[in-house]
C-alpha cells in the first residue's frame, strides 16, 4: 500500500499549485514482522526452557520421589510386617537427605523389631525351666504324704516363683529403660564421688573378704546423666567383680578422662571369662558362674549386665570387657560433661 498526502500552495489568495508526498507501508510491515518474529522466538524459547525444566524436574525430583513411594509400598507386606527397606541415595540435595534419613529410621526400626522378637523368644525360653520345675514339684506334692517331703516341694515351688518374679521384674526394667532415659531428668554427676559412695557400701557388705582400691583424679569428672541410673550401672558391675573375686582379692577401680570421655576401669582377680562366652556376656538371660565365685547361677537372672549395656549406650557411651592376668576388666566410657 502507498499513502499519499497533498498540501495546496496558496499565493495572493489563489491556489497556484500543490505539494504531493507519497510513502509505501513496506517499511512499517517490515518492523511489524520483526516484532512478530521476536515474540515468536521468545515463545519458542520459553517452550523449550519449560520442556527442559520439566525434564530436569522429572529426572532429579519426580523420579526419586516416585522411587521413595515405591519403596514405601513394599516396606510392609499385606500382614503389616516389615519386609522391605528404603534404598539410601547418594544425592547431596534434600531428597538424598530424606532418603538416607528414612533408610536409617527403617534400619533402626527393623533392629528394634528384631530385638523385641528375640526378647520375646528369650523370655518364653527362660520361663519354661521354672514353670517345668513348678509343675513337677506340684505333681510330686500331690503324691507324697511325708511332711518333710511336702515342705521340700513347697519350698521348691516358692523358690521358682520367686525366681520368676525376679526375672519378670528385670524384664520389665530392661524394656522400659529406653523410654525412661529420654524422659528422666539429668544432672551433672561426679563419677569419683559416686564411686566413693558405692564402694563404701560394698566394703561394708564384703568386709575383709574383698578389698576395693579406688583411684580417681583430683579434678571432678562430670557426666550428664541420672544418678540413679549410674548407680545401677556401677553397682551391677561392682557386684559382678566382687562376686567373682576370691577371698583376699582386690577389686581395682580406675577413673580417667580420655578423648572427651570419662573412662572407668573395674578389674577383679577372679578366674576370668572363657573365650567362648566372651561375646555373650552382655546378652539377656546369659549367666555363667564358676566354682571360684561366691555366687551360683541359680540366684541370677542374667539381666544385670544387659541392663548396664542398655543404660550406658542410652547415654551415648560404651562398655567392653576383656580378660586380664588374673581376672576380668570392665571398661565403661561415658561422654564427659563440661
Amino acid at each position: 500500500m502507498t499513502l499519499y498526502r497533498a498540501v495546496p500552495i496558496v499565493a495572493d489568495g489563489r491556489v497556484i499549485g500543490a505539494v504531493v508526498a507519497s510513502r509505501s507501508t513496506f517499511s512499517i510491515l517490515q518492523d511489524l514482522y520483526a516484532v512478530r518474529l521476536g515474540i515468536l522466538r521468545i515463545f519458542v524459547t520459553a517452550v523449550v526452557v519449560a520442556v527442559l525444566v520439566s525434564i530436569f524436574f522429572s529426572t532429579t525430583i519426580i523420579k526419586p520421589l516416585r522411587q521413595l513411594r515405591l519403596d514405601a509400598r513394599v516396606v510392609l507386606d499385606r500382614h503389616n510386617r516389615l519386609r522391605g527397606h528404603f534404598k539410601g541415595s547418594k544425592r547431596l540435595d534434600e531428597i538424598g537427605e530424606l532418603s538416607r534419613a528414612l533408610e536409617r529410621i527403617m534400619r533402626r526400626l527393623d533392629s528394634h523389631v528384631t530385638a523385641i522378637e528375640t526378647f520375646a523368644s528369650d523370655v518364653s525360653h527362660e520361663l519354661k525351666n521354672p514353670l517345668a520345675s513348678i509343675r513337677t514339684a506340684n505333681d510330686m506334692l500331690a503324691e507324697v504324704s511325708e511332711p518333710a517331703d511336702r515342705k521340700r516341694f513347697a519350698r521348691m515351688i516358692n523358690q521358682e516363683v520367686a525366681r520368676m518374679e525376679k526375672m519378670l521384674s528385670g524384664m520389665r526394667e530392661i524394656s522400659r529403660i529406653d523410654a525412661q532415659l529420654v524422659r528422666e531428668e539429668r544432672a551433672k554427676v561426679a563419677i569419683g564421688e559416686l564411686l566413693a559412695k558405692i564402694v563404701d557400701g560394698f566394703q561394708l557388705r564384703e568386709g575383709s573378704r574383698v578389698a576395693f582400691d579406688v583411684s580417681v583424679p583430683d579434678e571432678p569428672l562430670l557426666v550428664d546423666a541420672s544418678e540413679d541410673r549410674l548407680l545401677q550401672v556401677f553397682e551391677n558391675v561392682l557386684d559382678n567383680a566382687a562376686g567373682f573375686s576370691p577371698p583376699g582379692g582386690t577389686v581395682q577401680i580406675r577413673v580417667s578422662a580420655v578423648d572427651g570421655k570419662v573412662v572407668t576401669r573395674i578389674a577383679d582377680q577372679g578366674p576370668g571369662i572363657p573365650e567362648p562366652h566372651m561375646h555373650r556376656i552382655f546378652d539377656r538371660f546369659f549367666t555363667y558362674r564358676r566354682a571360684a565365685s561366691r555366687h551360683d547361677s541359680a540366684g541370677h537372672t542374667g539381666l544385670g549386665l544387659a541392663i548396664v549395656k542398655v543404660i550406658v549406650e542410652g547415654y551415648g557411651g560404651s562398655i567392653a570387657v576383656t580378660n586380664a592376668e588374673p581376672g576380668t576388666v570392665f571398661e565403661i566410657r561415658l561422654p564427659r560433661a563440661l
